[in-house]
């Protein structure tokens, strides 16, 4: 998920706060919808679940095992051999 965070600076007097239009204000990042851990997320199924790349890992896994041998063929072409 996309949560922001104040990361201001402290300008100096002479230059002045420009308050809600900073850069250092209201600054973007994103944190893992099943561990709550700051990383790069990736995005997983229709409900738009955003993953760290160890989360992803292991729900990638689980995916991966409830899948067919058919499945798992077709998905990287494999083709029975006919003799």
């Amino acid at each position: 998920m996309i949560k922001h965070r104040d990361e201001c600076i402290g300008c100096h007097s002479e230059i002045g706060c420009v308050g809600s239009t900073c850069l250092h204000r209201n600054v973007p990042y994103t944190v893992c919808d099943h561990c709550g851990e700051e990383a790069v997320v990736y995005s997983f199924s229709e409900e738009d679940v955003q993953l760290c790349e160890k989360c992803m890992e292991l729900e990638l896994d689980a995916e991966w095992k409830q899948l067919s041998f058919n499945d798992k063929c077709n998905y990287f072409g494999v083709k029975e051999i006919d003799i």
